[in-house]
Formats: C-alpha cells, structure tokens, sequence
C-alpha cells in the first residue's frame, strides 16, 4: 500500500510536467499495476490532468481537443481547474456541458480575465450570484459543440460541492456497473444528475444535501 500510495503522490506531483504523449501511458500503468487503486486514488490520478479524455470515448476525446485548443488548462493554471460533471463520468447527455470548477478568491479579476480570453465567443454571458452563502463567478460560452461552463469560488476545487459529487458517482457506478444504463434512463426523464443517483439510493430531501451527506456517511469523500 505504501509503494502504491507513494506512486500516486509522484504522479500527482509530476503529471503536468510530463510531455502528453507519455501521460497515457502512465494512466494505463498505475490502472494495470494497481487495479485495487481505491476510487479517491483514482480520482486524484484522474482529476490532475485531462489526458485521460484523450483515450475515453469519442465524446471525451472530442473534449480534449476542445479544451486543448482553447488552452484553458494552462491559461487558468493559476485557479487549479478540474473537469467536473457527466462528461467525465461517461454519464453525459446531448446537452451536456463541459463544467471547468477553479478555486477564485479574487472574483472582479477572474470576472475580467475570464472576459478576455473568452468573451468573443458565441453565447458569452458572466454572472455573479451566492450560492450556499459564498460568492461566485460563473461563465457560459459555446465553442465548437460543446457548451461550457467555467464557475469559480472561493474555496479549493477538492471541497466543491461539484467535485465531491463526481467523486461519489464515480464510486457507485464502480460499484454498480448496471447503474449507468439506468441513470441514462432517468437523465433522459428529465431527472438532473444528483437527483438520478438520490432516485437509485432512495435518498429524499434536496439531492445535491442528501448525496454529500450519503457520501460522508460511507466515507467515499
């Protein structure tokens, strides 16, 4: 446990100054070497770089390039990004979006940089609003197909409700494999994400509260 433990932290530390072209192959080695890899491992492995799109499916490999070219990994390197919501997940629907969470605790700056970089493009909107009493910036634009969102807060990405969220669908459709035909089925109802999973857990209340309390409960976040 400790060489694995010790692996991960390495790759966590030196992922981003590794050349793209080797990333995968660093993804596939700790998969194949570690296949008990815990769900958090895999997470943080996962979540500290995009590269693992680039070998998902055809939606993700299509992500990739997109967020590739619009170079918001590194021109937003400063706010930690992490690629949260369905797509990651292999969860997503045609209106998907690419949800891009930052940890930003000076929010008229973001608001303007996030401004220059991508106020040009179709559908451009920037908001400022308080959720669950912490303000926040959130922007929506479309580039190419994909319609995305850039939201930032100030809190660390790692305590975001959005990130913890992925973090324990991410277990359960481990642990469920067959959930996920059933989560399309109910995402195609109309249900949102969390609201899916709550409906497959029996948990009542507001889902975005109930999966996070779940969550906390089983000791996956």
């Amino acid at each position: 446990m400790i060489k694995v433990l010790t692996h991960i932290m390495i790759f966590y530390k030196y992922v981003d100054q590794v050349h793209p072209f080797f990333q995968k192959f660093l993804f596939v080695y700790l998969e194949v070497a570690y296949p008990t890899i815990s769900i958090q491992g895999k997470c943080v492995i996962l979540l500290k770089n995009i590269a693992y799109l680039e070998f998902g499916n055809e939606k993700q490999k299509r992500a990739y390039n997109v967020i590739h070219q619009l170079n918001i990994m590194k021109d937003l390197k400063s706010y930690s990004p992490i690629l949260c919501g369905t797509i990651p997940l292999g969860i997503d629907t045609a209106s998907s979006d690419l949800d891009m969470i930052m940890e930003v605790h000076h929010l008229q700056d973001f608001a303007k940089i996030i401004h220059n970089y991508y106020g040009s493009y179709s559908g451009f909107r920037l908001k400022n609003k308080t959720i669950r009493g912490k303000p926040i910036v959130k922007a929506n634009f479309t580039y190419q197909e994909f319609e995305f969102e850039l939201f930032g807060q100030p809190q660390p990405v790692a305590e975001q409700y959005a990130y913890l969220h992925m973090i324990i669908e991410k277990y359960l459709l481990d642990e469920h494999p067959l959930w996920k035909s059933k989560i399309f089925a109910l995402k195609e109802e109309g249900l949102k994400t969390e609201q899916a999973f709550c409906a497959m857990l029996g948990l009542t209340g507001d889902p975005y509260e109930a999966l996070i309390d779940y969550g906390r409960k089983r000791q996956i976040i």
